[in-house]
């Protein structure tokens, strides 16, 4: 499946119920994984740590593309994301928003 083109508001207000618990998420973000609103046809799309097609439901899993297939450096990519971009701008009461092309 694929994300409509579009662009989406991105809430950080939502436990994760399959992620929300694991230690790592509970000590990046509170268990509270961004997760993209109003898509057509799509409910909980969430952003996470992953490397391969097994490990999405449909959500975006962020890294580097550096082999055919794979997901590469998600944990770091994925911190780097929350704690430079998404976790300020919550703080900062700003609205959070992604372009899927």
């Amino acid at each position: 499946t694929a994300i409509p083109t579009g662009r989406y508001e991105v809430t950080m207000n939502v436990t994760s119920p399959r992620f929300g618990g694991r230690s790592y998420y509970r000590q990046l973000c509170n268990g509270k994984l961004p997760r993209l609103l109003h898509v057509p046809n799509f409910e909980g799309v969430l952003i996470h740590v992953g490397n391969t097609q097994k490990d999405t439901e449909g959500c975006i899993l962020v890294g580097r593309n550096t082999v055919v297939g794979m997901v590469t450096d998600s944990k770091e990519t994925f911190s780097k994301l929350i704690k430079l971009h998404l976790l300020p701008a919550k703080e900062k009461g700003e609205s959070i928003y992604i372009t899927i092309e």
